[in-house]
């Protein structure tokens, strides 16, 4: 039998209703709407990020109307790259530029405490003057390569001995909890936590120890 778990509205069971303002225009109103730290949209409307919603024509759309499309990720980075550098060139063009960007190649770099981006695009825009940029280079603040770092040691340890002792990392690295959660078909989940951001990077692992010379038969 089926259980209703919880209330659910759908498209038409909402009804915005008018209400009386002191405002004398329309044209007065406001909806700019705070996205991030630094970036505001004129209308609080947002794409989802799912691969039969958003990608760069709706992206393009959307942002010519003043909200926001966020492209989904089942594509290659290839793609993304096309499809981040499509809307670009569509917001520049919006802004009265007259806008080229080229094919070139995309390349990541996991650093310490960061990951560096580079669209390597050549990119030319026109307006009053022409400028020309070679490639794109950006920063994401983000210490994913700490935690790969943890991750190839646990798999080594796994290698090794079949097991991989997590109280050792956290004696080490204080900001992040590891957590190694046991299966019923012998699996290992390894949890690695950043107790200041809350992401998450977790990997599993099936390890079996060989005594030595188990399985070798005769003399070689």
């Amino acid at each position: 039998m089926a259980r209703i778990i919880g209330r659910g509205f759908s498209f038409d069971d909402v009804l915005i209703v008018p209400k009386y303002n002191k405002v004398f225009s329309r044209k007065d109103v406001s909806l700019k709407t705070k996205v991030t730290r630094n970036h505001w949209i004129d209308i609080p409307l947002l794409a989802t990020n799912m691969d039969t919603i958003c990608e760069s024509k709706m992206a393009i759309a959307l942002g010519k109307l003043g909200g926001l499309g966020v492209i989904h990720r089942f594509l290659t980075i290839e793609e993304q790259s096309k499809e981040c550098l499509a809307s670009l060139e569509s917001k520049y063009k919006k802004a009265g530029y007259s806008a080229s960007i080229s094919e070139g190649n995309t390349s990541v770099e996991l650093l310490p405490k960061r990951i560096a981006v580079t669209f390597n695009n050549k990119i030319i825009l026109a307006k009053e003057n022409t400028e020309t940029y070679d490639k794109i280079s950006i920063i994401i603040n983000n210490n994913l390569y700490e935690r790969i770092g943890i991750a190839n040691s646990i798999i080594e340890w796994e290698t090794r001995l079949g097991e991989a002792e997590t109280t050792l990392y956290m004696n080490y690295y204080h900001d992040l909890k590891v957590e190694k959660k046991k299966q019923s078909d012998g699996t290992k989940i390894y949890i690695i936590t950043d107790r200041n951001t809350g992401d998450i990077f977790q990997l599993a692992s099936r390890s079996i120890v060989w005594p030595s010379g188990y399985g070798m038969e005769g003399t070689y």
